[in-house]
């Protein structure tokens, strides 16, 4: 992976893609609740999950703990924008 793709993430070079999967209760088949998650596109124009580089132990601490924060930010804020049925809390 691209050496300075966190650091162009963390400059918004390189947008998060907020991702939502629900969790289902399979003997009743109802959503249960709803995970959200953040991707962002590589270099080769794959949406691929934040965890690669927050797991990454090479990668500074500071800036994987700011990528973490980024992606909280960018999870809260589309949850703001969710309409009352699609609710986190619903």
């Amino acid at each position: 992976m691209e050496p300075q793709l966190l650091t162009k993430i963390l400059a918004d070079e390189v947008p998060l893609v907020p991702v939502t999967q629900p969790i289902m209760n399979l003997r009743s088949m109802r959503l249960e609740a709803r995970e959200y998650l953040t991707h962002f596109v590589d270099e080769g124009g794959v949406e691929r999950s934040s965890g690669i580089l927050l797991t990454d132990l090479q990668l500074p601490e500071a800036q994987r703990t700011a990528l973490d924060l980024k992606c909280l930010s960018t999870t809260f804020e589309t949850l703001a924008q969710l309409p009352p049925a699609l609710s986190h809390l619903h």
